[in-house]
């Protein structure tokens, strides 16, 4: 998901190159739900996360309704149900599929487990979107986490950090 690539070179010699991207979550802000209301395709009772991966299935993958909505397909599946979050019921007819699926992280917020989801790269050329019970990951902060990640030039495993903000978009 490339979107920008630069090579510079400063009045010292010295070369970058600059690779600009997405994560796999862009795919979804770009999809919207374009069902009519009240079509099973559009309103549902199931588990959050069960529900989550319906959606994407039947708007990106290869259970969309017309081929235009299928060009995902070929890079992203989605993983099998798990039914681990509580069962709801939700309308979401010609709305953008990520604010759908925030919203549905959200709503397990007042229910237990918490549910969370991202678009996981499986290999260079394929992703999967996944849901995750509780938190996605392992907790490595400090102290409270198992194992705890500490990354800093003061723990000697940052060679030459910056921090690029882009507010262009």
């Amino acid at each position: 998901l490339i979107r920008r690539k630069v090579d510079s070179t400063d009045e010292q010699g010295d070369r970058t190159f600059t690779l600009t991207g997405y994560d796999g979550n862009y795919l979804l802000g770009r999809a919207i739900v374009a069902y009519n209301a009240g079509s099973a395709y559009a309103a549902k009772t199931a588990n959050i996360d069960d529900m989550m991966k319906a959606i994407v299935r039947e708007n990106l993958s290869s259970l969309a309704t017309d081929t235009a909505r299928q060009k995902a397909a070929p890079y992203l599946t989605v993983q099998p149900d798990t039914s681990l979050g509580a069962s709801i019921t939700k309308s979401f007819s010609r709305r953008n599929l990520l604010e759908v699926l925030r919203d549905l992280s959200d709503a397990s917020r007042t229910q237990t487990p918490n549910i969370y989801f991202d678009v996981v790269p499986m290999s260079e050329s394929r992703f999967e979107f996944q849901t995750f019970k509780n938190q996605r990951g392992a907790d490595r902060s400090f102290p409270s986490g198992y194992s705890p990640l500490l990354i800093g030039l003061e723990y000697g495993n940052l060679s030459r950090p910056s921090v690029d903000e882009d507010w262009s978009d």
